[in-house]
């Protein structure tokens, strides 16, 4: 449904609902917001928080994926933290992803909890070593304080799977 037509959002929302187990939501990282001092729970709470109620209200399993990298060219780091003049490398940045991270988990408190999406695609596509260490050290670092915050949620990330059985089209 169209974003401006909220009657015709819950409409659909309904519809669907009565048919699923569950709800899948990949959701990019505001790196603009946040670089310009978004408080992360607070964007997440206006954003995706009421669907998220909706979703425990119906006992719907929920799944998040965040995607801190380009989620449409998976050779590339986000365009907003490009034009920014910025990268995952930066410290700043890794900061900034781990408290959002960290947010999603406990705002939207999903069964499931992705920290990153098809990162053996960006690794060989985008073939820089450092960026993707810095992808990896991040994630990490948001795993080992989401697991603090709560031991039992379950983490991941995601590989595109034809990648990572040496059948990837983009070669």
């Amino acid at each position: 449904p169209r974003p401006d037509d909220p009657a015709l959002a819950l409409k659909v929302l309904d519809i669907w609902t009565r048919r699923a187990d569950g709800a899948i939501h990949h959701l990019g990282v505001p790196w603009k917001e946040l670089l310009e001092g978004a408080d992360a729970e607070k964007h997440i709470e206006k954003n995706q928080g009421k669907l998220f109620q909706i979703y425990r209200a119906k006992k719907l399993t929920t799944v998040v994926t965040l995607e801190p990298l380009d989620g449409l060219d998976r050779k590339a780091e986000a365009p907003e933290l490009l034009k920014a003049g910025k990268s995952i490398r930066d410290a700043d940045v890794q900061a900034l992803y781990v408290k959002y991270a960290r947010a999603a988990a406990k705002v939207l408190d999903p069964a499931y909890l992705g920290l990153a999406a098809e990162v053996n695609l960006f690794r060989r596509l985008n073939g820089d070593e450092k960026t993707y260490r810095a992808l990896v050290q991040m994630a990490n670092e948001a795993a080992r304080l989401v697991r603090q915050d709560s031991a039992t949620r379950k983490l991941y990330v995601s590989v595109q799977v034809d990648e990572a059985w040496g059948k990837g089209g983009n070669r």
